[in-house]
């Protein structure tokens, strides 16, 4: 892999990853919690961005 293509790769994981946070964020303000900051969910790993959204999405299907 070539460094552009690693950065460019590079910059599709951070804009998925931003996505992902923007919705944890929003899901929270729907159900009243406290928002989670921007540093708190940047230093979050993949894997507890998605189950932690998942979680939320079910929280509000069941709502």
């Amino acid at each position: 892999m070539g460094l552009e293509e690693g950065r460019e790769e590079g910059r599709v994981e951070g804009l998925e990853r931003g996505k992902m946070a923007g919705k944890i964020q929003l899901m929270q303000e729907f159900l009243g919690e406290e928002v989670a900051t921007d540093h708190k969910l940047r230093n979050l790993d993949e894997i507890s961005l998605t189950n932690l959204l998942a979680e939320l999405q079910q929280r509000l299907r069941d709502r």
